[in-house]
Formats: structure tokens, C-alpha cells, sequence
């Protein structure tokens, strides 16, 4: 009920979800294949590098997925 009230203050659509949905799949590689190279400029060995990247990747999956749960139609998640 307060999620349908928020899309309708916003005038958030159906066709809005589509083009969210669409850009999500764009963007996902772009958001995380930038990281690493601000990572590693502080001169930290790669296997710190690499171990900071995936911290922080599961940190963005996660905070995107329960960003995103509300939005989910049943049985997709």
C-alpha cells in the first residue's frame, strides 16, 4: 500500500520499471569494473586489491537487492 502510494507521488510506472530494469542491465558491468583501478592506487599488493573489490562488490549486490525487493514481482526473487 505505501510502496503503490510513493509510485504514484512520483508518477512511477510500469513503463518506468521496464527502463529501470533495462538500464540496471547496461550498468551493472560498468559500476563494477571501474573500481579496481581506485582500489589498487594507494599501492596495495593485487591479492589486497582483489580481496577489497569483492568485499565491496558483495556490498553493491546486496544493497541493490534490497533496493530493488519492493520492486520485484512475486516469484522472481
Amino acid at each position: 500500500m505505501v510502496l503503490q502510494l510513493l509510485k504514484q507521488t512520483v508518477l512511477f510506472t510500469e513503463e518506468d520499471e521496464k527502463y529501470l530494469r533495462q538500464a540496471g542491465e547496461v550498468l551493472a558491468d560498468q559500476i563494477t569494473a571501474t573500481i579496481k583501478p581506485f582500489l589498487a592506487k594507494k599501492g596495495h599488493s593485487l591479492d589486497d586489491v582483489e580481496k577489497m573489490y569483492q568485499a565491496w562488490f558483495k556490498s553493491v549486490v546486496l544493497q541493490v537487492t534490497l533496493w530493488c525487493y519492493p520492486y520485484v514481482k512475486d516469484g522472481d526473487f
